[in-house]
């Protein structure tokens, strides 16, 4: 709708390498492509609606992350920390590349398939031996199992949380999060359009 909502934190660019986007008001129609900041408008511009995520995870049948990142890319957030340091005076706290991509954590995915299809997954985690969680090339490779060809990570963590109906459709608690209670930034809702 032709209004911005929030920018990409620059500490969050090494693992925000994407967009979904909505193509029209229905959200029937979906594109999930690897963008840069600068590239958002060129990539997505004519879309209903788009949001900055990633890591990317599937593009065209081809899984596109590594299967581990170790520290590969710490000096850019680094560089990004600290640049934000010096601007306002404080620095957040962010993941290294390796904790984020290499360890196994709740996550949460979207993606289409050939046909056209949205397919919304949510991998329980933290709760060893029942929900182990997924590392986001493990999550690339369920998406991909699950018949996908493009898809993206959304959030995760103790963000990671899926409701039907009002009902959470996780396994576990997360560790103690009650994901009905906990607050987030954002959304995507499913429901009927008027």
């Amino acid at each position: 709708g032709e209004e911005v909502y929030g920018e990409t934190h620059p500490t969050e660019e090494y693992r925000v390498d994407g967009v979904i986007a909505f193509k029209n008001k229905k959200g029937t129609k979906v594109l999930i492509a690897k963008s840069t900041p600068a590239e958002y408008d060129e990539v997505a511009g004519k879309c209903h609606a788009v949001m900055a995520t990633g890591p990317t995870l599937m593009i065209k049948d081809e899984i596109v992350v590594p299967e581990l990142m170790g520290n590969a890319a710490d000096g850019a957030n680094a560089a990004a920390a600290q640049e934000e340091l010096k601007r306002s005076g404080k620095s957040s706290q962010h993941y290294s590349s390796a904790k984020f991509y290499d360890k196994r954590h709740p996550r949460t995915a979207i993606g289409t398939d050939k046909k056209g299809n949205i397919y919304m997954v949510v991998i329980d985690g933290r709760f060893p031996g029942q929900a182990d969680g997924a590392t986001i090339w493990e999550t690339a490779r369920i998406c991909e199992l699950l018949g996908m060809n493009d898809a993206i990570n959304l959030d995760g963590g103790n963000s990671a949380a899926m409701l039907f109906m009002g009902e959470s459709v996780q396994l576990t608690n997360n560790g103690g999060v009650d994901h009905n209670d906990r607050e987030l930034p954002d959304i995507l809702y499913v429901g009927t359009y008027n």
